[in-house]
């Protein structure tokens, strides 16, 4: 257009025009504007908010888009042949007013996505995949942390608890423990291993109060004695897993369970392992035990089991109506301690009514000798050299 054109009433002044004019132009597009998006309460009212619309629908390749679109849509609700002759309160609904102002959101937003470059497309690009890749990644991870690990997937089988009809007289059974203690199980406990085993691994879920819950695994002797047990949070088995280690007199037990599953039992022992590596050891108190034949009448009056004795067993005394034998005896018939295969000397002491006994491995044995208290008090020692003395402290 040529600056000495005829321009539009109310159009923009062009670039260069005199400060009156731009300030007249600007004065012209308020007040049509002004106008246009009135609140009409009269058929007069309505029309003058009409012609006002039209003529800025008219002007609309000279004024910004958005204005452009709010005015074409008041323009559009607002029809004078449609106001009723007797109502003279006719505002434009909500709807309208809604829909103008989103349609001139989304022709800012058009506007402004046609003047990006391509650098700020990319950039745009890689900062909506970098923020679904985070979105993505907190998600995995969130899930990773609630989900059950796969190790509880044992607890969804049944009978879990060990069967106790095979467990020795006198000797607690796990789940008597669990009742006897008052533990309030969520999962288990579930048994690894065979029903013959001597030691078998026992894992279950624990709660503990609204915060803590555990998650345990015990050592279990003969499917009925809670031998040894640890626990650890239910965050610390998700990372790590339950350890834990059972230790005495250079018998060895580690045990563990971990988050994909998987379990084990591993002993290991310090010493002598067999009769020769006992003999290797040159106890006097051996050579006492060899040089007897076995009898039978004694070890039962000991209650010792039949067979039950490597070397011996032999008198060492009678003592205010005890009997006090000596032997070296197979793990089993020593103190119970299941999964220690080591032999272990062993003072017997019976009194016709009942026994007792106390027993050490051979290396200890060597060292310190046996001690062992009767029920009345009186006190017998046996050493490595033979030697035997018993009476009241």
């Amino acid at each position: 257009m040529r600056e000495d054109a005829p321009r539009a009433v109310g159009a923009p002044a062009p670039a260069g025009a005199p400060a009156a004019a731009l300030a007249a132009s600007a004065e012209r597009l308020r007040d049509l504007e002004r106008r246009a998006f009135a609140r009409p309460n009269s058929r007069g009212g309505a029309a003058d908010a009409a012609a006002a619309a039209a003529e800025l629908a008219r002007l609309r390749a000279l004024t910004p888009i958005d204005t452009e679109v709010r005015i074409a849509g008041i323009a559009q609700s607002v029809d004078p042949g449609e106001l009723p002759e007797d109502d003279p309160d006719f505002p434009p609904t909500l709807g309208e007013r809604l829909t103008a102002t989103a349609t001139a959101f989304a022709a800012r937003a058009v506007r402004c996505a046609r003047g990006l470059t391509r650098r700020d497309l990319r950039r745009a690009g890689a900062s909506a995949l970098a923020l679904g890749l985070a979105s993505t990644v907190g998600g995995v991870l969130h899930a990773t942390a609630v989900a059950p690990p796969p190790a509880y997937a044992i607890f969804d089988f049944a009978d879990q608890a060990p069967e106790n009809e095979r467990a020795p007289a006198g000797v607690v059974t796990i789940d008597q423990s669990f009742r006897e203690r008052g533990a309030l199980l969520l999962s288990g406990p579930h048994v690894f291993g065979e029903r013959d085993d001597a030691l078998r691994l026992a894992v279950y879920r624990e709660w503990i109060s609204d915060s803590l819950t555990e998650v345990c695994a015990t050592i279990v002797a003969e499917s009925a004695w809670p031998m040894h047990t640890t626990c650890v949070s239910e965050q610390s088995f998700r990372a790590e897993g339950v350890v834990g280690t059972f230790e005495r007199d250079g018998f060895r037990l580690d045990y563990s369970w971990s988050p994909d599953g998987a379990h084990s039992i591993v002993d290991s022992t310090e010493g002598a392992e067999t009769v020769e590596e006992i003999r290797a050891l040159g106890i006097p108190a051996l050579d006492a035990l060899e040089t007897v034949a076995e009898d039978v009448p004694l070890s039962q009056a000991v209650f010792l089991d039949p067979g039950g004795a490597l070397a011996g067993p032999l008198l060492l005394g009678e003592v205010d109506g005890w009997i006090f034998v000596g032997a070296l005896v197979r793990s089993q018939d020593a103190m119970w301690q299941p999964g220690d295969d080591r032999p272990q000397f062993c003072l017997l002491a019976s009194s016709g009514q009942g026994g007792t006994r106390a027993c050490a491995r051979a290396e200890l044995f060597l060292e310190d000798g046996i001690e062992l208290q009767v029920s009345d008090g009186l006190l017998a020692n046996w050493d490595a050299s033979g030697a035997f003395d018993a009476g009241l402290p």
